[in-house]
C-alpha cells in the first residue's frame, strides 16, 4: 500500500478539472508510528492535500493542548486516489476545510443565543480555521458579555497559531481590515493583532492608518504589528506597488504614521522611494526628519540604487529647486550616491548654494560624478 501511495505522489496529475482528487497527510508519533490518516477531497491536488493539512494539525493542535502527543508531526503522504466521477454523498456533507456550514451556526448562536451558548460558540471557533472564524471572534468581542468576549479572545490567540497563513494571508487581510477602522477599540486591537500574523507585508498600509487611532492600546498594537509584518518577503514587491500611498502616508496623517512610512521604505530599500523619503527629510517634525534621513541613508547604500533611471535624478532636481536647505542637501547626497554623470550638473549648480551645509554637500557628491 505504502509503495501505491509514493507511485501516486510523483505522477503528474493532467486535465485535474474534472477528477476528483483524494490527499493523505498523516500524523505521525516521533518513533514513526501513525498515530491517524487524515484525508481530502478536492479539485486538485493542492487543493486536497491543503485540506488535508489543515485537519491534521487542528487536530494535532487540539491533541497537544490536552497534553498528548506532544513529539507529533503531520506528514505528507500525497494523492491516494484520482476518481473522474466522484459520488455524490446524499445529503452533501461539506468538505474537510469548509466550515461554511458550521460556521453559519455558530453566528446564528452568537446573534441570538443565551450568554452561555455565546460562549460555547466563541470557544468552538477554534475548531474551524479559517478567515471567517477569525473576523467571528474578533465582531465577538463586543458582546455585552465579559464571559463571552473573554471567550472570543482566546479564540483569536488559537486561530491565529492554526490557521494556514501561507495560503490565508489575504482572505485574513480582507475579513479584519474593515474591523480596524469601524470596529470599538477592543476590536480594532484585535484586527492590529491579527494583522501582524498574517505572511504579507500588504498588511502595512492599514496598519500605519491604524497608528492614527485614537485608542493608546489599538496605536501599541499597530506599531508591533508593522515590526512584525515588515520583516516578510514581500515587502519590496509591496512598496513598488503602492508607491502613491507610501507617499500619501509620508505627507499626510499624524506624526507618528508619517514615521512609520518611512521607516518601512528604509527597510524596504526600493530606489524609485528615493524622492518620497528625501521629501519627508523637510518634516516639521524632528522624529520624522531622523527616520528619513536614516531611511535615505539605507536607500542609497542598497545594491541596485545607482542604477537609478533619469527620471529619479529628475525627481531629485526638483526636490533640489524648490525645497528647503534640509531637502537640498539630501537630495544632492543622494544625486551624489548614484554615481551617474547625468547628475553633475545639478550638483555643480549647488557649489553656489546660498547654504554652506547644502554647498559642502555638493563637494562631496562631486566626487563621485
Amino acid at each position: 500500500m505504502l509503495s501505491k501511495k509514493l507511485i501516486l505522489l510523483g505522477t503528474t496529475l493532467v486535465s485535474m478539472s474534472a477528477q476528483a482528487v483524494v490527499c493523505e497527510v498523516d500524523m505521525i508519533r516521533r518513533n514513526g508510528n501513525l498515530i491517524q490518516p487524515f484525508t481530502a477531497q478536492g479539485i486538485s491536488e493542492r487543493e486536497a492535500c491543503r485540506e488535508a493539512q489543515k485537519a491534521c494539525r487542528l487536530d494535532l493542535r487540539l491533541r497537544q493542548r490536552a497534553g498528548r502527543d506532544i513529539n507529533a508531526s503531520c506528514q505528507m503522504v500525497g494523492v491516494i486516489n484520482t476518481n473522474p466521477n466522484p459520488p455524490i454523498p446524499n445529503p452533501p456533507i461539506p468538505p474537510v476545510g469548509n466550515y461554511d456550514y458550521e460556521l453559519d451556526r455558530l453566528s446564528r448562536v452568537l446573534s441570538n443565543g443565551s450568554w452561555r451558548a455565546r460562549q460555547q460558540a466563541a470557544t468552538d471557533l477554534v475548531r474551524y480555521p479559517s478567515a471567517r472564524a477569525i473576523a467571528m471572534a474578533v465582531k465577538t468581542l463586543n458582546d455585552g458579555d465579559s464571559d463571552v468576549r473573554n471567550a472570543a479572545n482566546r479564540s483569536i490567540n488559537e486561530l491565529i497559531n492554526i490557521v494556514d497563513m501561507n495560503y490565508e494571508s489575504i482572505p485574513v487581510m480582507q475579513a479584519v481590515t474593515p474591523l480596524l477602522k469601524n470596529g470599538g477599540w477592543k476590536q480594532r486591537q484585535a484586527a492590529a493583532k491579527v494583522l501582524g500574523a498574517v505572511f504579507t507585508a500588504e498588511a502595512v498600509i492599514p496598519l500605519i492608518d491604524a497608528l492614527n487611532d485614537g485608542d493608546s492600546d489599538v496605536r501599541n498594537t499597530a506599531q508591533r504589528s508593522i515590526n512584525q509584518v515588515t520583516s516578510n518577503q514581500d515587502l519590496k514587491q509591496v512598496v513598488r506597488q503602492n508607491k502613491q500611498a507610501f507617499a500619501r502616508l509620508t505627507t499626510s496623517g499624524g506624526w507618528k504614521q508619517r514615521q512609520a512610512a518611512v521607516k518601512v521604505l528604509g527597510t524596504a530599500q526600493v530606489p524609485r522611494t528615493i524622492a518620497i523619503v528625501v521629501a519627508a527629510i523637510g518634516d516639521g517634525d524632528s522624529d520624522v526628519r531622523n527616520a528619513a534621513t536614516n531611511a535615505m541613508n539605507s536607500i542609497v547604500s542598497s545594491r541596485n540604487y545607482t542604477r537609478v533611471g533619469m527620471n529619479i535624478i529628475a525627481d531629485l532636481e526638483n526636490l533640489y529647486r524648490t525645497s528647503g536647505w534640509r531637502v537640498r542637501m539630501s537630495a544632492i547626497k543622494a544625486l551624489g550616491a548614484t554615481y551617474n554623470p547625468a547628475a553633475r550638473p545639478v550638483v555643480l549648480d549647488a557649489l553656489d548654494d546660498g547654504d554652506s551645509d547644502v554647498r559642502r554637500a555638493a563637494q562631496n557628491a562631486l566626487r563621485n560624478l
